[in-house]
Parts: structure tokens; sequence; C-alpha cells
């Protein structure tokens, strides 16, 4: 038996977060379209939107060696975004509309996606230390990026920038394909599980200390006792994350709806929701007017809540706010299991498609290694996987 831990809808969607800051600074406006997002791009390297008056300042954040360019869900500082303005999806399996699953590493659109790419990489929009570098967090929270990408909890990232009055991120959903819709891949249906096994003495301890863990824990966040005496990753695996799959987006709304004045604290149903009633009292006292401007100076950053609060009402106000206001078309991945031949072959896969990715991108190949890469992949293995899956999924 076994309880898995259900992924949030908003965790796989990965958006563009910038620094307005520095668009006021430029006298720019918000990029939306590729085109456009390569404009800003290249004046956020070459025009010092810091203003120190030094050419030190990155366009595009990229991954770095710890983390990775493409990802099944949210990818903090991957470029997923990046491939999907080209309907691309590296390591999703996708389902034709006959139900025929292929692999989205090896479509056409990832080849158009990686050239793109490459040109930005070789016109020094990109990081030049993308997989390189140790450490993403260490140029973005010095000040020195203008984009990155990843989900709408990017708040607690630049957390630290966004307290000290350094740095006014906004998110949105960039770059638009060019039928001017946004696509993204979503995340997987759960990515962790609690498992009992069956030589377990008492295996309904675990699930009786769930049950109680969830039961209570709204109740602890309140008193302040989940943040202090009892931390989640202390507990894990059994304190996993248990939350409605619009958990976000609900959240979002009601703040939004709450500031706005259009809701009251007692037209909320808070007992499905253990955060929410924490977030609507902090953000009285942190949100200045007008509510609907998130620019640094319309936060109360001399309030004793910045430090607990205001990085999880960051992320909701500005990373939750496309999700609520803005559409998106979702791409879920059709197959997320394990076949027999993906066991023993699987890592080598995709290993070399990390690597030839990695080399297009920084211009280490040529974009016709895509073509050999291909090739291999369906040579070493991946023919061989696609079809146990469709096999699996046909029955």
């Amino acid at each position: 038996m076994a309880i898995p831990t259900p992924n949030i809808t908003a965790s796989g969607i990965n958006e563009m977060w910038i620094r307005q800051d520095w668009l006021d600074n430029l006298g720019l406006e918000v990029p939306r379209t590729w085109d456009e997002l390569v404009t800003v791009a290249e004046a956020f390297v070459t025009q010092d939107p810091d203003g120190n008056g030094e050419a030190d300042t990155i366009g595009i954040l990229g991954p770095s060696n710890s983390d990775h360019m493409n990802g099944i869900g949210g990818n903090q500082f991957g470029l997923d975004p990046l491939f999907s303005r080209f309907q691309s999806y590296p390591q999703y399996w996708l389902q034709d509309e006959d139900g025929t699953v292929k692999y989205g590493s090896i479509q056409p659109e990832t080849r158009t996606a990686l050239e793109k790419i490459q040109k930005l990489y070789t016109d020094k929009l990109i990081d030049e230390e993308m997989l390189v570098r140790n450490d993403s967090k260490e140029p973005l929270l010095a000040g020195k990026v203008g984009i990155f990408f990843g989900p709408w909890w990017c708040g607690y990232t630049v957390g630290d920038a966004t307290m000290a009055g350094e740095a006014d991120w906004r998110a949105y959903f960039t770059p638009l394909a060019e039928d001017g819709d946004y696509y993204t891949h979503m995340a997987e249906p759960t990515s962790r599980y609690v498992v009992a096994s069956k030589s377990c003495k008492n295996p309904e301890a675990a699930f009786k200390i769930i049950s109680y863990l969830v039961a209570n824990e709204q109740r602890w966040v309140a008193e302040g006792i989940a943040t202090t005496e009892m931390n989640a990753p202390d507990l894990y695996p059994l304190w996993n994350v248990y939350d409605n799959a619009d958990e976000i987006e609900v959240s979002t709304e009601t703040l939004e709806k709450y500031l706005a004045g259009e809701i009251t604290m007692d037209d909320v149903d808070f007992s499905r929701r253990k955060l929410l009633k924490n977030d609507m009292e902090a953000v009285t006292e942190l949100k200045k007017e007008p509510y609907d401007d998130f620019s640094l100076d319309k936060w109360n950053l001399d309030s004793d809540l910045v430090h607990t609060n205001l990085p999880r009402l960051v992320s909701l106000l500005v990373g939750g706010y496309p999700l609520v206001n803005d559409k998106y078309i979702p791409v879920y991945n059709a197959y997320n299991g394990q076949t027999e031949t993906m066991e023993t072959k699987w890592a080598n896969l995709i290993k070399m498609e990390e690597e030839t990715f990695a080399k297009i991108v920084m211009g280490k190949a040529d974009i016709s290694e895509f073509d050999t890469f291909v090739e291999n992949w369906k040579k070493q293995g991946g023919d061989q996987i696609l079809k146990e899956i469709n096999d699996e999924l046909s029955k």
C-alpha cells in the first residue's frame, strides 16, 4: 500500500520572471513574443540596466551544472518556456490524436527550438556560464540577472532581494507561441510515495501519522509551530505536501478579491485551506495601496512580517498572477511509468540527450548533431521503449 504526494497544478508551469525596475530604467515594455524577448534581453546585456557603468549584466539566466535545461514539471532556471514557444517538450511522452505516443525530445519542433536557443546563446543573450557555474542563484541575488524562468514559487528564490528593496521581479507567460497562445508542460501526477512494506510490523502507524499531520497542519501553521518547532523537511517522508490541486490559483484569486474589497475574511471557508487565513491576515499589513501595483515601494518592507510572509505573498500575488489572469494551454505527459528496456537503457539515453542538447545550445556542435542524436537514440533502445509504452497503453 502506498500514499502518493500529489503535485499541485501550478507546480509544473514555468513562467518568465523579469526585473521590472530594469525595464523602467531602459524605458522598455514587458516582452511577450520571442522577438520582443530577444530585444529586451539584448538591452539588458548592452545598455547597463543597473546603472553601474560596467558591462556585467546577464540577459537570460541559465541552469547551473546541477540544474537541467529541460525538466518534467517545475524547472527553476531551466529553459523550458523557450522550447515550449516552438511547441517542443523534451523529456515528455506526447500522445497523437490517434493515441500513438512519441518522444518529445526527438521531434522536429525540438530541432527548431535548439537552433533558435543556440542563437540566443551565441549572441550572448543567455548566461555564458550556463551549465558551468555552480549556483545560478549567486548572480541572481547579486543583482546581475534580468530574466530567468521558473514556477510561481520563485518569489521565495528572489525573496532576499525583494525584502532588501533591491530588485522588482514580475512574472509573465512569455514567450507566446506564433499563434499568440502560451503553451506549457504540466507536472507529473506525483513524484513521491509513502510506502508501507509488507514486512512492516505496524503498517497502519505511518498512515495514522499522516492523517494526524494533515488534520492538524493548518492549526500548527497558525500557531507558528510548523515553522519553528517542526519543519516539514525534518519529518519526511511522513509529512509530505498534501494539498488541493488548485491551491495556488484559489489563494491568489482570493487575495486579489480581498485586496480589491470584493470579499471579507468572513466570506472564505478556511477549513480546506491551510495557509490562506495566515496569508490574508499578513497581506493587509504588508501590501500598500494601490493593491494591484506590485512595485517595491508598494510593499511595507519595514514590517515585522517581511521575513516570514513576504516571499510567499510575492510568490502568490506576482508568481500566481498569470495563472489566474492569463490563459495557458497545458501539455501533459502521456506516460509516467518505467518499461523493461528503460530499466537498463534509460540512464544512458538521458545522458546522451542532455549532453547533445548542451553542446548544440552552447555552439559546440552544429544543429545537424541533433539528427545524429535522434538516430542513435532510436537504435540504442529508444524505439524499443516507444514500442513498450504504446503496447502498455493500448491494453
